[in-house]
């Protein structure tokens, strides 16, 4: 932290202070924390920025967020970034009613927006505990993540832990769902928007980097999204390597699944191309695409006789364990419903057909491939028809 209390409960900023000061506090001052007030002690020296830490056996519940230069280091970087902006911050302050200290408070056009810069990890209920505070102050909280946890693997694709999720916003119901990290060396603000999971850790999605003196607050707010025709190609190879790299260290679930798969005399490369489809609510899944998606057709609609009826209710009761509540991200608007996105697809896709808003019926036989090559084949096809319908200005929602 950049500021703590003295022993006359003033607050002491460092990085306002000259460095003669600085190591006079260091050897002769005492200072304690604002939220739990046990005792801190400065870090200092070289290029480090100057800031409060506390002992080693704290138990303060700020203390997990990260002390380390780093952080510090961005988050007075983020700080002076916007005051300079001539928007009225504060840093670190702390807010009684809720026990809590973001690491800055803005006041702009009539709202409170708390900025949480984190570059260490938390558990998700100190994440849903932090929120919740913010919530019952009518403050609106914005999460940068640290440049030292965005893990790229190629262009356009980032490796999310299940905890990183948590930190997607969407704004209004129309903004795309979006990730920033800041790398203080850099100095670079990175944007990751329009994401769709692919599995359990990869995600991918429109990935940019500007440098902060180019960028206004407001800017956070800009909005890139995928074009469908590269969204498309895009996951046209993603089923193709789902196809041909067996995963060695599958969950839990995907083992069970895989053995119920087995019983049937199906293999998980040989699912029906209508398996493994994009749709922007996979975020909300605790298994990968192919699986929900493949537990649908296998257990559900490839049971029933062409000409039969199902509804959305029987889909959400065989799926419900499969996915998170959208309680479990408070940085969401309005989470896509990824079952309802997926019956979409199978719509455009002429394998059913909604008789009513809450009913369809299944009005195509779904074909098993035996080879992989075969499979390969009916995946390109099906790309292709869902490109030719974006083609022809049919909106295909995902």
């Amino acid at each position: 932290m950049l500021q703590a209390h003295d022993t006359l409960n003033n607050v002491v900023s460092l990085f306002s202070l000259d460095q003669e000061t600085i190591v006079r506090h260091k050897r002769k001052g005492l200072f304690y924390c604002p939220v739990c007030k046990e005792r801190v002690v400065i870090k200092s020296g070289g290029k480090m920025v100057p800031h409060f830490a506390h002992l080693p056996r704290s138990a303060c519940s700020e203390k997990g967020g990260g002390e380390g230069e780093y952080h510090e280091r961005g988050k007075l970087k983020l700080y002076e970034w916007i005051k300079a902006q001539g928007i009225h911050t504060k840093l670190e302050p702390f807010l009684p009613s809720i026990q809590q200290r973001p690491d800055l408070l803005l006041s702009i056009q009539n709202k409170r927006i708390a900025i949480e810069y984190q570059c260490a990890r938390i558990p998700a209920e100190t994440f849903k505990k932090r929120n919740i505070g913010y919530k019952k102050c009518n403050i609106h909280p914005i999460w940068i993540l640290g440049g030292n946890r965005m893990n790229r693997l190629d262009g356009n694709t980032l490796s999310l832990h299940e905890n990183d999720r948590l930190f997607i916003h969407q704004f209004t119901s129309g903004f795309p769902l979006t990730m920033y990290f800041y790398c203080p060396n850099s100095n670079k603000l990175s944007f990751f928007q329009d994401i769709i999971c692919t599995g359990k850790k990869k995600s991918f999605g429109i990935i940019s980097f500007q440098h902060l003196h180019h960028l206004s607050f407001l800017d956070l707010f800009q909005k890139k999204t995928w074009n469908q025709t590269q969204l498309l190609a895009h996951w046209q190879w993603e089923k193709y390597t789902q196809r041909t790299r067996y995963s060695p260290y599958p969950s839990k679930m995907e083992r069970k699944w895989r053995g119920v798969l087995y019983q049937k005399n199906l293999h998980p490369v040989l699912l029906p191309s209508i398996t493994h489809l994009p749709t922007r609510g996979q975020l909300q899944a605790k298994v990968p695409p192919w699986l929900w998606q493949s537990k649908l057709v296998v257990e559900l609609i490839e049971v029933l006789p062409v000409g039969a009826i199902f509804t959305r209710n029987n889909c959400y009761a065989l799926l419900k364990q499969l996915f998170y509540p959208p309680s479990r991200f408070p940085l969401i608007q309005q989470i896509p419903n990824a079952i309802d996105s997926y019956l979409h697809l199978l719509t455009k896709l002429e394998y059913i057909k909604p008789t009513s808003s809450f009913h369809f019926q299944k009005i195509k036989q779904i074909d098993y491939p035996k080879q992989v090559e075969k499979a390969i084949q009916d995946d390109n096809a099906l790309m292709e028809q869902l490109l030719v319908q974006n083609d022809a200005n049919v909106y295909v929602t995902f």
